[in-house]
């Protein structure tokens, strides 16, 4: 029969417990926690003493006993709490600070909308980082990341919030000699071949071929009459130019640290991004047959 407890059990015996539990060796456990193996052994005789029953047999390759099994259960409850408890604190500690990182495919007005909405719900200092496509960005030091690639859950949630188009574009009146094509490293280059095949347009000789993730970068290269600039529609919704939708799509998902982030991007920012991008689809469409050389 048990004993009625006399004291609190420490959670940092709680922790050792649910790491013998889990490794069935106190040396392993030892290593896993930094701590000598008498250190640990300790750990368990207190929590042995405080319950008045033994939560391992030490017998059977340290198999828990029926009070062990109900002990590591609460174990595992008690800290899983003590864990949402701190992150709460921190989150009310960083109330109406985020930090964003976005891909730079995405353009100024786009960024900026996200950025707008953010702060009608009460996030009112943000940090903003850019990150290049090709670079994966960790989940550990942002609070809300937006990425065409889908990042893993981790602790956080992952959600699609738009899907757009590519498009072709170039200079208004610029030249039907093609000398340069600017793609976005989304894409691989045997499929803008394809692109370009299909819009009949042919390439100069010695036509230089440039792949990059920045919006700002395919924005300048516009200002070359010769230059034809292949990228998702929402690289250049702040650009004049002639452009083309392609058929090929391009998704774009949030990652979001904590479910109060998570539930303003499904319900409120992905629609204003919809909103936004939408009116851009068939302005300013044109065709390219008078790019034949």
């Amino acid at each position: 029969m048990m004993n009625k407890p006399s004291c609190l059990i420490d959670s940092k015996y709680l922790m050792t417990l649910t790491r013998v539990a889990k490794h069935r060796s106190v040396t392993v456990a030892a290593e896993s926690l930094f701590m000598t193996q008498p250190a640990v052994s300790q750990h368990i005789k207190k929590i042995e003493s405080v319950i008045g029953a033994e939560i391992f047999d030490r017998k059977e390759s340290f198999d828990l006993t029926d009070h062990g099994r109900i002990m590591l259960e609460h174990a595992e409850k008690t800290l899983k709490m003590n864990e949402n408890l701190f992150e709460q604190l921190r989150n009310i500690n960083l109330s109406g600070r985020i930090s964003i990182a976005l891909e730079d495919t995405l353009c100024s007005s786009f960024i900026n909308n996200i950025v707008s909405e953010l702060k009608k719900h009460s996030y009112d200092n943000l940090t903003v980082n850019i990150f290049n496509v090709n670079q994966s960005s960790s989940i550990d030091d942002y609070d809300l990341i937006f990425s065409t690639e889908r990042l893993p859950k981790g602790r956080g949630s992952s959600q699609h919030i738009y899907t757009s188009k590519y498009i072709m574009a170039k200079k208004r009146g610029g030249s039907s000699h093609v000398s340069k094509v600017v793609f976005c490293g989304t894409l691989k280059k045997n499929l803008i071949v394809e692109f370009l095949q299909k819009e009949n347009i042919t390439i100069s000789d010695g036509c230089i071929w440039l792949a990059t993730g920045s919006a700002s970068m395919m924005e300048n290269e516009l200002l070359s009459s010769d230059t034809i600039v292949i990228c998702p529609k929402w690289s250049l919704l702040d650009t004049e130019c002639e452009r083309k939708p392609l058929r090929q799509p391009i998704n774009l998902y949030a990652w979001s640290r904590d479910d109060a982030i998570a539930q303003i991007v499904s319900c409120k920012l992905a629609r204003r991004l919809r909103e936004f991008g939408n009116p851009h689809d068939v302005k300013n469409d044109i065709s390219y047959d008078d790019l034949d050389s």
